[in-house]
Formats: C-alpha cells, sequence, structure tokens
C-alpha cells in the first residue's frame, strides 16, 4: 500500500508518512520510569494521539506496565448542555482504580 499524508486522527508508520518521533519517544519513556508526569499539549495536528498510541504500544510490551486508556471527554449539545442520552463521566474510578492497579504491581511498597 503506497502511503499518503493523514490529516486526522493518529498515524501508523506503516500507512503514512510521519516525523521521526524516537527521541520524543525515548524522553518520554525516560520520565515515565523515573516515575515524573508529563503534560501533551499542543495544537491540532501536532501527533498528540500519535505519541500517546505509541507511548500505550511500547508500555504494553514491557512486564512491569499496564497502560489504561482513559476519555474525559463530555459529549454537549449545540447549545452546550450535557447530552441526555450520554453517559455521565466516570471520574470516580480513575481515582480509585488507579491506586489499586499502583498496588498490584508495586505490592513490595505498599
Amino acid at each position: 500500500m503506497k502511503k499518503e499524508f493523514n490529516i486526522t486522527g493518529a498515524c501508523y508508520p506503516h500507512l503514512y508518512y510521519m516525523m521521526d518521533t524516537r527521541a520524543k519517544m525515548a524522553a518520554i519513556i525516560d520520565m515515565v520510569e523515573r516515575g515524573k508526569y508529563f503534560i501533551i499539549n499542543r495544537p491540532r495536528q501536532y501527533g498528540k494521539t500519535t505519541v500517546l498510541f505509541g507511548l500505550n504500544d511500547t508500555l504494553n510490551k514491557e512486564a512491569d506496565y499496564l497502560p489504561l486508556e482513559m476519555n474525559f471527554q463530555v459529549t454537549k449539545t449545540q447549545h452546550g448542555l450535557p447530552c441526555s442520552s450520554s453517559p455521565k463521566p466516570q471520574y470516580p474510578v480513575a481515582s480509585t482504580l488507579l491506586p489499586l492497579l499502583w498496588q498490584h504491581a508495586h505490592p513490595d511498597k505498599n
């Protein structure tokens, strides 16, 4: 399949032309391994989703990590009100689940 330029969503190297993000990914992996926090905030089409998908793929290959994908976006109507058909965000799940996962992953540190 011939590669093309992607202007929506995540990029995959076998399908799309991409910038070399190895240095960026190495820096993020280093922060993760040192237990540091990081923030990805850039305008549209800067590769945020692609970096997070790549990080997820990389960490899934490691026995020490269990990456979780969570979405905190809320669907709204054209008037800015939450849709009645959309589920309410489950923010308490993250605050409960993440410490439990930490305890499971690091029983020697509890």
